[in-house]
């Protein structure tokens, strides 16, 4: 029996080239990296009165970030929940965008008597702001007047847009340098020349 030794030269991400490293930024951005972000904003949901029941789950859905039909949406029940606004500037203080949608939900939700409730689901084969259905009624169970549904809808597609933005913005991140050399550094990752992750 013969024993062989193979000598290999790994790197740290910061002696790679250049090149190297954005082989390296792909190689360490995990398969669930949008989970954080699809949490946060599943949970901005849930502070305004969006939840699950045994029918329909509450869910963020998002497809990019290239292509035409890319974008997010959100299915769930609605139900206006009390001192959302608040809730969510203190939550998310600096998420400014976010506070003027809120702002706007609660006014549209206050001229219904904070009695808009129902289902929001997703249909087609895309997910964007307008791949949503709304089955809507006013705290009778009757149906809303076409201005307060039609606001409400441009609330929840402004609130989609800003959801896709940020999921965008995050994706962004987990594949910049900043973010591979953190994930690296913490994991004390290495790598092939050519920005292979060596295992």
């Amino acid at each position: 029996m013969e024993t062989i030794t193979i000598e290999k030269t790994i790197f740290t991400f910061e002696e790679l080239s250049s090149t190297a490293k954005d082989t390296a930024c792909l190689e360490v951005l995990w398969d669930e990296w949008s989970a954080d972000i699809v949490s946060t904003c599943t949970s901005v949901l849930e502070t305004l009165g969006f939840y699950h029941s045994t029918k329909k789950g509450l869910y963020v859905y998002f497809t990019g970030f290239s292509s035409q039909g890319d974008g997010a949406c959100f299915e769930g029940n609605v139900s206006y929940e009390k001192g959302c606004l608040k809730k969510i500037k203190e939550e998310y203080p600096q998420w400014t965008k976010l506070h003027s949608i809120v702002e706007r939900y609660v006014k549209v939700q206050k001229r219904a008597f904070y009695g808009i409730n129902g289902l929001i689901t997703q249909s087609g084969m895309y997910y964007h702001e307008h791949s949503m259905n709304y089955f809507l009624e006013d705290q009778h169970g009757g149906y809303l007047s076409d201005d307060l549904e039609q606001e409400f809808t441009e609330v929840c597609r402004d609130l989609a847009r800003l959801f896709y933005k940020s999921i965008e913005e995050d994706y962004k991140y987990q594949l910049s340098e900043e973010c591979a050399k953190e994930t690296c550094d913490a994991n004390d990752y290495k790598f092939t020349e050519d920005g292979k992750l060596y295992c």
